[in-house]
């Protein structure tokens, strides 16, 4: 399925319209940016997404492995993990989780677009 509609889960509002703006103009649909789990997937209960990227620790309520067990009993988008926190613990909680790829921030727009790329 090739990569064409994105929905951001980002609870820091700047780095989620940094990488809206990024993904745009490199021809991407971003179907929204989501501050919360709860609201991604109100929005992915109604509109269909080929990638998810989502921030591992969100700010109150669902945070990121809670979302996407729920996304995945919704739809089965590709997902990329992005994080502040690499640390073996949460590197191997990701890699268990069997997601399409795991960024750590401040995201590497370059490593982003070669993971796009490798998911066409």
């Amino acid at each position: 399925m090739p990569v064409e509609q994105i929905l951001i889960i980002e609870d820091e509002a700047v780095i989620g319209m940094a990488l809206a703006a990024e993904l745009e103009d490199s021809g991407y649909t971003i179907v929204d940016v989501c501050p919360s789990g709860r609201e991604a997937l109100q929005l992915l209960a109604q509109q269909p997404v080929d990638l998810v990227l989502l921030d591992i620790k969100l700010g109150k309520g669902l945070d990121g492995l809670e979302t996407l067990e729920a996304i995945r009993q919704l739809a089965s988008p590709h997902v990329i993990i992005i994080s502040g926190n690499s640390e073996p613990q949460t590197v191997a909680r990701i890699e268990a989780a069997g997601v399409d790829g795991f960024l750590v921030k401040p995201v590497n727009m370059l490593e982003l677009h070669q993971l796009l790329e490798q998911l066409r």
